[in-house]
């Protein structure tokens, strides 16, 4: 074992180990990758179904004429 600039170890692992260690964090990056592109496609898939279900909301309450604000500030309710 010998110490070089300070209190780096040089020689206390060997290759195998360090080349292992450098594969599983490759892979562990990887993993995240994927994982957070699997989160950005959740997040727009469920922004699409809401901006259809909005659309939706909308062409209804163009075919009642009525607003849902509208409805609810109507006087006589409470």
């Amino acid at each position: 074992m010998k110490f070089v600039d300070g209190l780096d170890l040089v020689g206390i692992m060997p290759d195998e180990v360090e080349l292992s260690l450098f594969n599983w964090g490759w892979l562990a990056l990887t993993l995240l990758g994927l994982s957070l592109l699997g989160t950005v496609y959740y997040f727009r898939s469920q922004s699409k179904r809401l901006r259809k279900a909005l659309a939706r909301l909308y062409s209804l309450n163009q075919t009642v004429e009525q607003d849902a604000l509208s409805f609810f500030t109507r006087p006589g309710l409470f």
